[in-house]
């Protein structure tokens, strides 16, 4: 909260920003290459408090960029974070999807249940919580890869759906 506070009273410049246009792409540009899957889930059962469910989609393309496709982050049940993982492996057929470890054992039976009766393939592998323990060294640590040209994002960010903004705007 605090940090979402701070960034609407004080937000940065664009010489300050980690993250700028150079790194956006089209969806209209997007190459060959394979979908992967990232959750990570908020336990939480209120839709209005608590944290928020990140359902992140990216292609990795065969030259190994990453293009951030979907980036669905909402406040919202286990059992509809779930439903949405669920339709998204249908949709991009993901050759891998993570969850984070911390919320796994919370989710992963649902998830199981669901994906099975849907016949949809997910192919889950927890990771572990990162060890970075600020938000912004989370972030920082991944700015090379973005500055190099190694990850991509939405050039429609602001009006992308599943609140993709929100994303562009924690980063």
């Amino acid at each position: 909260e605090e940090f979402a506070a701070q960034m609407l009273l004080e937000p940065m410049s664009e010489e300050e920003q980690t993250f700028r246009e150079l790194h956006y792409f089209h969806m209209e540009d997007l190459p060959k290459g394979e979908y992967l899957g990232y959750c990570d889930p908020s336990a939480g059962r209120d839709k209005d408090k608590g944290d928020f469910s990140a359902i992140i989609t990216l292609l990795r393309a065969d030259d190994g960029v990453l293009y951030v496709v979907d980036a669905d982050i909402s406040r919202r049940p286990v059992s509809e974070t779930n439903s949405k993982i669920v339709a998204k492996a249908f949709h991009y057929q993901y050759v891998k999807f993570g969850e984070e470890d911390d919320q796994y054992a919370a989710i992963s039976e649902d998830l199981k249940r669901q994906s099975e009766q849907q016949n949809a393939y997910l192919p889950i592998r927890k990771r572990k919580a990162s060890g970075l323990p600020q938000k912004t060294s989370r972030i920082n640590s991944i700015e090379g890869l973005v500055s190099s040209g190694q990850v991509k994002f939405r050039s429609d960010w602001r009006t992308a759906p599943n609140n993709y903004h929100l994303l562009m705007e924690q980063l």
